[in-house]
């Protein structure tokens, strides 16, 4: 979910933004951004779905809600440069599981080194496992995992910020995929899930192995 400035030409779509193709069919592309309307002014700022994107137009596709005669079919593509420019705000939406509170450490292994913000040191700080109701703790943030399903390869992990008592972010997902990448605090977080296997004592309980690792962009 994205909050966008949009320009003068945004609703001019058919005849600013220029044609391209995916998949042998015809698409609009916002690839240029002009500031002539106030951010969040009525009528100048506006929220849409992002809902794909193609690495070979280097562009977002993008779901709006002006009825289908708007773009092709109501989507239309925006390109890197100008979501750089024009997106405000950016969410994504995940329900963490009931009942999932993360109470207990997984092992008592001392917690790495921390900067003088409390957070981790280092670029790639850990490779590790961690079972379902339990989290591993990294200076102020820890990494749990509310649910896990080995049949179904989801895992849905969680970031909290044991200083302030708040959640962070719930996130789903996938052993295997890229890492999803969080910024919190001037820090940018990014987490990810390896794989779904036996791990600890008991071999009839199944761990999820991930990585996480931080860039530091605080300043004093």
């Amino acid at each position: 979910m994205i909050g966008v400035q949009l320009d003068s030409d945004f609703k001019n779509y058919n005849l600013h933004f220029h044609t391209s193709s995916v998949n042998a069919k015809p698409i609009y592309v916002w690839d240029k951004f002009i500031a002539d309307c106030p951010y969040r002014q009525m009528g100048c700022y506006h929220a849409m779905l992002v809902v794909g994107y193609d690495q070979s137009i280097s562009a977002f596709k993008i779901m709006n809600s002006w009825d289908q005669t708007f773009g092709t079919s109501g989507y239309i593509w925006v390109s890197y440069d100008v979501f750089r420019q024009a997106v405000k705000e950016a969410y994504v939406a995940s329900l963490p599981p009931l009942n999932a509170n993360l109470v207990r450490p997984t092992a008592g292994l001392p917690p790495p080194e921390t900067n003088k913000f409390g957070f981790f040191e280092g670029y790639t700080i850990d490779t590790n496992w961690i079972k379902k109701g339990y989290y591993r703790q990294y200076g102020n943030i820890r990494v749990g995992c509310q649910y896990l399903n080995a049949a179904d390869g989801i895992v849905v992990l969680q970031l909290y910020d044991a200083k302030d008592d708040m959640v962070i972010t719930s996130a789903v997902f996938k052993p295997g995929d890229d890492y999803q990448i969080f910024g919190y605090k001037g820090i940018e977080i990014k987490l990810k899930a390896l794989y779904i296997k036996h791990a600890g004592r008991n071999p009839l309980k199944k761990a999820v192995f991930y990585s996480v690792a931080y860039v530091n962009d605080a300043t004093e």
